[in-house]
């Protein structure tokens, strides 16, 4: 995952969205996601990395020609019949793409194949949780427990802490059983909500209550979780989320095997 984390990192889209070619940058983040775990991707990952980050040095139709080019690699990858299967990078603009896939509604449960260790961060320049900005300031991967002390030198810190914030960490969670599940928030006092699905399990406004508990009932299966946050300077970025499954006899974090992103299902013969 070393790779997917460094490759990831550098799309910065903060400079993307100044930029026209968002959409292709879009895409190829989502693919990031989607190709996480994925043998080829990984060991193409720093490649593909350092010919983004020359991108950014281009004018605009060198780099647009880049973006295509790079998308038309990650697609192959994630249309390669046999795990490993080496995909050659394709010369900047040659062939035109393929139409992309259309988006699954949130909340979903998801048809791919799932893999644990990370759920999607996004962070917003935004004052409010109710309207965050459909292009995030910076996406990348959480690879660890819902859990943050609030640390300066935490990286998942937003990117600019001078300014009002918001965050998302999106990922699935397996209800192993149905059944009513608890989830708790302990926060640095700031807006936190958690929404399962479509359903707002948590939200907790700034200045209020510091812990929070809500309660969802859920079906056995995976489930889209959203826990949003948002913060500025004079806040604290600390938090902990937990989840009391039905049956359990104490709440427990959220830990980083619990977060399961999708990736496209195995072909079959």
């Amino acid at each position: 995952m070393r790779h997917v984390r460094a490759a990831v990192a550098i799309l910065s889209l903060a400079a993307a969205v100044r930029a026209e070619g968002t959409e292709q940058l879009l895409e190829i983040l989502d693919l990031h996601e989607r190709l996480a775990t994925n043998e080829t991707f990984q060991q193409q990952a720093k490649m593909l990395g350092a010919y983004m980050q020359e991108a950014q040095a281009m004018g605009h139709d060198d780099r647009v020609r880049v973006y295509r080019s790079v998308l038309a690699i990650l697609r192959k990858i994630e249309a390669a019949p046999a795990k490993g299967t080496a995909v050659a990078p394709q010369a900047a603009g040659t062939g035109a793409p393929d139409a992309p896939p259309a988006p699954k509604p949130a909340g979903e449960t998801p048809v791919a194949v799932l893999d644990a260790g990370a759920a999607r961060l996004e962070w917003f320049k935004a004052d409010s949780l109710d309207k965050l900005p459909e292009v995030p300031l910076r996406m990348s991967l959480w690879t660890r427990d819902l859990l943050s002390m609030g640390e300066e030198t935490d990286r998942d810190l937003p990117p600019s802490p001078d300014a009002p914030s918001a965050a998302r960490i999106s990922f699935f969670l397996e209800a192993k059983a149905a059944g009513d599940h608890a989830f708790t928030v302990q926060h640095g006092g700031n807006d936190f909500r958690i929404l399962v699905g479509d359903r707002q399990v948590v939200d907790l406004p700034r200045g209020g209550e510091r812990t929070g508990r809500g309660v969802v009932h859920l079906e056995q299966g995976f489930h889209r979780i959203d826990v949003l946050l948002r913060y500025d300077a004079s806040g604290d970025s600390s938090f902990a989320v937990g989840v009391l499954a039905p049956g359990a006899s104490e709440n427990r974090v959220v830990t980083r095997s619990d977060l399961l992103l999708k990736r496209p299902p195995p072909v079959t013969e």
